[in-house]
């Protein structure tokens, strides 16, 4: 696939991440991967801290801002492999890569950019299809 077709919907599991959570999705807001190409998925296993309102001013202001689009959804059954599930069901259609970041990580500013040079490579190396690849963050 041409890497300037690539549209990326990054997964952000969640649960009492008010401590982090505005740190995680302001590293994602200012990649250097285009907002046009990004999604942010945040799947919140019911929260009670001010995790949810954190992310929905951040999707405010970034949408406000022209920035990727950051969606909230619940996850009635707070564990991250629901999570997963939720979220690949919710997907924006346009998405052909999946990250997944856990929501008290923060990133480098090329951190997508330079994992999908990175998925590029070793596509373009595989004789078959590529499932998943890890990264230290």
């Amino acid at each position: 696939m041409d890497p300037s077709e690539a549209f990326v919907t990054t997964v952000i599991p969640t649960f009492e991440e008010a401590e982090f959570i505005d740190r995680c999705l302001t590293s994602l807001m200012e990649q250097t991967w285009p907002s046009d190409r990004h999604s942010i998925l945040v799947v919140d296993g019911g929260s009670k801290d001010a995790t949810r309102t954190i992310v929905e001013r951040l999707a405010k202001e970034s949408a406000d801002s022209g920035g990727v689009e950051i969606s909230l959804i619940d996850n009635p059954e707070r564990y991250v492999p629901q999570a997963r599930n939720l979220a690949m069901k919710q997907l924006p259609e346009q998405t052909t890569h999946v990250f997944e970041m856990i929501g008290h990580v923060w990133l480098p500013r090329d951190h997508i950019e330079k994992r999908m040079q990175g998925l590029e490579e070793i596509v373009s190396d595989s004789p078959g299809k590529v499932a998943g690849v890890g990264t230290l963050v």
